[in-house]
């Protein structure tokens, strides 16, 4: 049974009733080591993650602990626990900053210091070296935030880790739980589920409130559509390939384009430096973000990608049909919108965030909201935590109604924000929930307003599907 006093103690700390009750239970020698934490997006649990290590770190309990989290998460764990452990103890590790740690000590020695906090990207199996000495190193607390993207190796390291006895005490955390997480569970780990019964401190129920929905309905040019129907056709011989990189390809393409025609744009302008690479007999070289920012997807197999180079025609064509649309009806149904928001909202200074999935079409709306005077701020994947945490504080503290054009959703921290609007669709309902998971918070005092764009010309049939499986009540 957890005292009362020691909840309290946690409530002063910050924490949500829930968090309080499950950070008890982990500290207490009376209960399990090791755990799987389940909760829906927006329950806060890379906070309590926080909080956890902050905790334990300050007091003693964990002088040397390893975060593995996404590229985005590693930023926040970062700026969050600096300010408790000091720039000398806490660090993300990445392979420059491991041979650093090695230089600094003898020949076979361990590189790992103590009192130390090492945060990890979660592709650590990556690279054999840094594994290795991971495994062979003893940790007072591992802590694994998204534990759903583990994978493979990256996924095996961890199992050793904990199997093996390397981490004293651990915490895994996801939202979506996978059959490998499970069977980890099943042999190892203590399972804790949020769900629809945690209470807050006064007694109440705590649920995310239903966000008011609306899609917003606009009609692509008659150059826009040709564009689009051009794209299409480019890409159905691929689609038909068995080569699953083909098939990958030409999906984020299409994707993109619906995105925004700048965004496809410098997509295709890549595609024909890297053409004429082919053509020229250099090695192919795809860059990571050719696609698709903030993901960690890559080509693996770049010889069954050439022929998508070898016709320069095509690509010519597209681009000169881009060439010919003079307008974007997407960014100009934007802008109605904004301006009927802020006609609606006179004298409350509401802040907007603007998801796309992609850094150039980010980067892109930014671009042309700023040359229409609106407070209006871009992050991507690139930004640092330091740059993250002052656009969000000065969008917080605003006096004008200020908007927030990010393609972050991990470790975004936006839940007093008013407004969603999905200028594209992610393609997976976990992306969706994510991007939801931002704002819709448990303790959230009034509903988000969340919108999405309709195109009625209906020339890509996936985006209508799209919609019709995240907004189901508005499609029927």
């Amino acid at each position: 049974m957890i005292k009362e006093a020691n909840l309290e103690e946690l409530r002063i700390l910050g924490l949500m009733r829930h968090q309080a009750v499950f950070m008890a239970r982990f500290l207490d020698d009376n209960f399990p080591a090791h755990h799987l934490l389940v909760g829906p997006v927006g329950t806060g649990k890379s906070f309590l993650a926080r909080d956890l290590c902050r905790h334990m770190f300050s007091i003693g309990l964990a002088n040397r602990i390893l975060i593995v989290a996404t590229s985005s998460l590693c930023k926040r764990y970062m700026e969050s626990l600096l300010r408790t452990a000091g720039s000398d103890a806490v660090a993300v590790v990445d392979v420059r900053k491991f041979r650093a740690m090695e230089a600094a000590v003898e020949v076979g020695a361990n590189p790992w210091p103590t009192p130390f906090i090492a945060i990890l990207s979660e592709n650590i199996a990556k690279r054999e070296q840094i594994a290795s000495s991971l495994v062979a190193t003893q940790w007072d607390l591992l802590v694994v935030d998204e534990a759903h993207r583990l994978t493979g190796r990256n996924l095996s390291v961890i199992q050793t880790m904990i199997f093996g006895g390397r981490a004293s005490r651990s915490l895994l955390m996801t939202a979506t739980p996978t059959k490998s997480l499970s069977c980890i569970g099943g042999q190892k780990l203590t399972l804790t589920e949020w769900g629809v019964n945690e209470i807050d401190w006064t007694g109440n129920i705590l649920r995310p409130r239903e966000p008011v929905q609306t899609l917003v309905g606009l009609t692509r040019t008659k150059e826009e559509i040709n564009f689009l129907k051009a794209i299409l056709s480019f890409l159905a011989p691929v689609t038909i390939e068995n080569s699953e990189s083909n098939r990958l390809f030409s999906v984020l393409l299409a994707r993109r384009a619906a995105s925004s025609v700048f965004a496809v744009e410098q997509t295709l302008e890549r595609m024909k430096r890297m053409r004429d690479e082919v053509l020229h007999g250099h090695p192919l070289a795809i860059q990571e973000d050719l696609l698709i920012a903030e993901t960690d997807w890559q080509i693996e197999d770049h010889v069954k990608l050439t022929t998508l180079f070898q016709d320069v025609v095509e690509i010519e064509h597209l681009l000169h049909l881009i060439d010919e649309i003079r307008s974007d009806k997407k960014m100009e149904r934007l802008c109605q919108l904004l301006e009927e928001l802020t006609n609606q909202i006179r004298g409350v200074q509401e802040k907007i965030c603007i998801f796309s999935s992609y850094s150039d079409t980010v980067l892109y709306v930014e671009s042309a909201l700023s040359d229409k005077d609106w407070d209006v701020f871009s992050l991507t994947g690139s930004n640092s935590a330091e740059e993250i945490t002052a656009a969000l504080q000065f969008i917080k503290e605003s006096k004008r109604q200020a908007i927030l054009v990010t393609s972050i959703t991990e470790g975004l921290e936006v839940g007093d924000m008013d407004v969603l609007i999905h200028y594209d669709l992610p393609g997976t309902e976990t992306e969706i929930e994510q991007r939801r998971g931002r704002f819709n918070r448990w303790g959230r005092r009034t509903p988000l307003k969340e919108f999405a764009f309709w195109d009625k010309s209906g020339v890509l049939q996936f985006e209508h599907d799209l919609l019709k499986k995240y907004f189901p009540s508005l499609c029927a």
